[in-house]
């Protein structure tokens, strides 16, 4: 289940959420959707998780496909984005994190940061 947006009165977007690794040692952690009349430009985003499993991390916008596929991390504990600009999404649009190899009970963790922009 998407996790609500968070943004301030000056257009800052600024979204996290968790999940618990499943019995598979999956957590998915969906941020969004982008509110009607809204775009979100993510600039950054962070992944951590509890304990000190291996798990990796993939991001996606929207359902978790190859096709869709924005952004991985070999190691889903405490990593950073590192494209280049800013990634745009619009109205309806989410982003799923979604972590592999966890250890079941541990928690993995997801933010963006970047604006929010009206658009008509």
């Amino acid at each position: 289940m998407a996790q609500p947006l968070v943004w301030t009165a000056d257009g800052k977007l600024d979204a996290a959420g968790s999940a618990v690794f499943t019995a598979a040692g999956v957590a998915d952690v969906e941020l969004g959707p982008v509110p009607p009349s809204l775009v979100w430009l993510i600039t950054r985003m962070v992944v951590n998780t509890t304990g000190s499993s291996s798990s990796t991390c993939s991001v996606y916008d929207g359902a978790p496909v190859p096709a869709n596929l924005i952004d991985a991390t070999g190691t889903g504990q405490q990593d950073a984005s590192d494209f280049g600009q800013p990634w745009l999404l619009r109205t309806g649009e989410t982003v799923l994190f979604r972590w592999e190899g966890g250890a079941p009970g541990e928690t993995a963790t997801a933010r963006l940061v970047g604006l929010t922009q009206v658009v008509s």
